[in-house]
């Protein structure tokens, strides 16, 4: 019999790659505040986790693990105690109730000294979650140049766009992970035993540029791109002043604080590869067939990267 999953934020970028990704050896439970529901999803509930009571979904369904992938961005002013209240709550009663395990997909962003309001709320989460017993994985930037992440698909999708912004600072690097290697980390993660709540980091040991990206970029549009090299000041307050007059859009001025203040002393670091997991993989009970399947849901062809 298949254990349980419900994934929070199934319709998220790494949710909605998780959903297809387990499928294939566990049922999933898709939850989400976006009406719309991915077919990887055996069962899909529409609600809010920040406002909604969900504990009796999880009760009810014997969910055996809870992946949080759900994120919802807000101002500066924003009390993140209450905004959290809820969701402590349902938590709180789920892990009272149940024996189900909490996973929770957090970022690189998160740290004590952060600046961003992204990574001051994913620690916030973080402590959440350490409350109970769980593992904190704190994910560098996921990108693909075969399946590309959110802060990409608009470039990516643009026909007409032809020009790749590059930001000027004093440490242009950040760390990354390739989508594929982060699902096997999470699938290795779901067979261990979770005693007591900890965090780990999964990233690429060698810090990438925003030209090593361009790179890929070029590569999966098939297209050359002209670097525009802009200091990050000047986009920060470009951004800003968009921000006012026209609200929020793709990229946020938060976003180029978290860019020019990560977190270099990064420690637990946890370094998964195909090469590692593949003594995992007859656990697992991943066929050849049954892993390229995902490539082949993702990209339509297999690409052996």
């Amino acid at each position: 019999m298949k254990k349980i999953i419900a994934i929070l934020g199934s319709n998220g970028y790494i949710g909605s790659s998780l959903c297809k990704f387990l499928s294939l050896n566990y049922k999933i439970i898709g939850i989400s505040k976006n009406n719309t529901n991915n077919d990887f999803c055996d069962e899909f509930f529409l609600i809010n986790i920040y406002i909604d009571y969900w504990y009796t979904l999880i009760i009810n369904k014997r969910i055996d693990f809870i992946i949080n992938c759900a994120f919802d961005f807000h101002d500066q002013n924003t009390d993140l105690n209450l905004k959290y209240k809820i969701f402590f709550e349902n938590l709180n009663l789920i892990s009272k109730y149940t024996n189900c395990k909490f996973i929770n997909i957090s970022s690189t962003s998160s740290f004590e000294t952060a600046k961003s309001i992204y990574g001051k709320e994913k620690l916030y989460i973080e402590k959440i979650f350490t409350k109970f017993n769980s593992i904190n994985v704190r994910v560098g930037l996921v990108c693909s140049c075969y399946s590309p992440g959110s802060a990409f698909k608009k470039l990516i999708n643009s026909d007409i766009f032809c020009y790749y912004p590059i930001i000027k600072c004093k440490d242009p690097s950040f760390f990354v992970c390739d989508i594929i290697d982060l699902m096997e980390c999470i699938s290795y993660l779901l067979l261990i035993k979770i005693n007591k709540s900890h965090t780990i980091t999964f990233c690429y040991r060698n810090k990438f540029l925003l030209s090593d990206i361009k790179k890929q970029v070029e590569i999966y549009k098939n297209k050359q791109l002209y670097s525009v090299y802009i200091n990050w000041k000047i986009l920060y307050l470009l951004l800003i002043i968009k921000e006012f007059l026209f609200g929020i859009g793709k990229i946020r001025s938060d976003s180029i604080i978290d860019f020019v203040n990560q977190n270099n002393n990064i420690l637990n670091r946890c370094f998964f590869s195909k090469y590692v997991l593949k003594k995992y993989y007859s656990k697992i009970s991943f066929s050849e067939k049954n892993k390229n399947k995902f490539y082949l849901l993702e990209q339509n062809k297999y690409i052996n990267q």
